[in-house]
């Protein structure tokens, strides 16, 4: 895979055979909405952001994805601001086009019994694609969710807030760097486990 910075907010990203077979992306056409699609490209700009420091964790994008003849691609991947919902479906509906929504929240708790309530909120919401638990010696826990995007409307994460403390996306970098990483990927999955599954759990109120 080689990259070509473009841009602050463009990248060029070239494919061969052997790269699009690694990705997975090989013999189909790209669908945006697909969960096992966008785990893809997770995984591609996770490489991109290690290889060229080019970092999409708390933008919108514009994917164009172009095969070429020997079986390759080239990719163009382009930050966004917040566009009109009618201009990304215009754009969904363009061949090889695509809006990919990619944000994160982080929530901070020095109780490892509210990150198990935490969890248990999060399971089964479709549009956390991936999360992440990092800890910080003597202070607590950062619990990084990943979010395909909500289309603009309010997060409906709110019930978070009653267990944690919202931290900025901007600390991110901070945090993969100063803390250690406890569960990578998958962190609600694994902590929902730990829970007791028989015990009364009730929404907080508000």
């Amino acid at each position: 895979m080689e990259l070509l910075v473009i841009s602050d907010s463009k990248l060029k990203v070239m494919m061969d055979k052997e790269d699009m077979k690694k990705y997975g992306l090989l013999g189909s056409e790209l669908d945006y909405d697909d969960p096992p699609t966008r785990k893809k490209l997770l995984r591609i700009l996770d490489d991109v952001k290690e290889q060229s420091g080019f970092d999409t964790a708390a933008d919108k994008l514009l994917i164009q994805l172009y095969p070429s003849r020997d079986g390759g691609s080239e990719m163009f991947v382009t930050k966004l601001g917040l566009l009109p919902v009618s201009a990304e479906q215009s754009l969904k509906r363009s061949r090889g086009v695509g809006v990919f929504c990619r944000g994160s929240e982080i929530f901070f708790t020095p109780d490892f019994s509210h990150l198990l309530c935490m969890a248990r909120l999060c399971e089964g919401l479709r549009y956390i694609e991936r999360s992440h638990l990092y800890y910080e010696e003597g202070r607590g826990y950062y619990l990084v969710l990943d979010e395909r995007g909500s289309g603009g409307t309010p997060s409906p994460l709110w019930p978070l807030y009653e267990y944690a403390d919202a931290v900025s996306p901007i600390r991110r970098a901070y945090i993969e760097e100063h803390t250690d990483c406890l569960m990578e990927g998958n962190a609600v999955a694994t902590l929902s486990a730990l829970a007791v599954p028989d015990a009364p759990f009730v929404l907080p109120e508000g």
